[in-house]
C-alpha cells in the first residue's frame, strides 16, 4: 500500500500541476490586466488545444504499451515505438499547426473584428509552443510508465514555476502577448 500511495500521490501532483498550468495564464492576464484582454487571451489559447488531441490519442495507446515493454524489459523496441509515435504525432500535427498559423485572422474573425488584431499573436506563439510539446512526444508518459512519475512531477513543477515568473515579468509589459509568450516558453 506504500509503494502504491507513493507512486498515486505523485501523480495526483503531477496532474493538479498540469491543470494549474493550463489556468495559470488566464489567472495571472485577469489579475494584471483588463477583462478584455482576458476574453481575447481566452478566445485565442483555445484554439491551439485542438493540436494536443493528436498526442492525447496517440498517448492513450501508447501507454499500455509503454509498461508492458518496460515491465518485458524490451527497451530497444520500447524506443522504437516511442520513435514512431512521436513521427506520427509530428506528420499530423505540423498541417494542422500550418493551417492555424496561415488562418488564424480568419479563425479569430468568428468572435469578431476586436479578437482579430490582439489574437493573432497569441495563436502563432501558443501553435508554435504546442506544436513543440506535441513533437515530443509522449514523454510524461513514457516517465510515468517506467516508474519515474517523480520526474515527471519535478518537470510539471518546474514548468508552473517557469510559468508563473515569465507571465509576472511579460504581463506586465506586453499584456496578453507576453502571457502566450511566457506560457510558450513554459511549455
Amino acid at each position: 500500500i506504500k509503494i502504491l500511495l507513493k507512486y498515486s500521490v505523485l501523480l495526483l501532483l503531477s496532474g493538479f500541476l498540469s491543470f494549474l498550468i493550463f489556468w495559470l495564464d488566464t489567472i495571472m492576464l485577469g489579475v494584471m490586466k483588463t477583462t478584455k484582454e482576458v476574453g481575447i487571451y481566452r478566445a485565442a489559447s483555445q484554439i491551439p488545444i485542438f493540436l494536443t488531441l493528436v498526442l492525447m490519442a496517440s498517448n492513450s495507446i501508447y501507454a499500455p504499451a509503454i509498461a508492458e515493454l518496460h515491465h518485458l524489459d524490451q527497451r530497444e523496441r520500447l524506443g522504437k515505438i516511442f520513435k514512431t509515435t512521436t513521427r506520427w504525432v509530428f506528420l499530423l500535427t505540423l498541417p494542422i499547426s500550418l493551417i492555424i498559423i496561415f488562418s488564424a485572422r480568419e479563425i479569430l474573425a468568428v468572435f469578431g473584428s476586436a479578437y482579430i488584431e490582439a489574437g493573432v499573436p497569441v495563436i502563432i506563439v501558443l501553435v508554435i509552443s504546442q506544436f513543440i510539446n506535441c513533437a515530443t512526444g509522449g514523454v510524461g508518459y513514457a516517465l510515468i510508465m517506467t516508474g519515474k512519475q517523480h520526474v515527471e512531477m519535478l518537470n510539471a513543477m518546474a514548468t508552473v514555476i517557469i510559468n508563473i515568473a515569465l507571465n509576472y515579468f511579460l504581463i506586465q509589459k506586453y499584456g496578453s502577448y507576453g502571457s502566450a509568450v511566457g506560457t510558450g516558453i513554459a511549455f
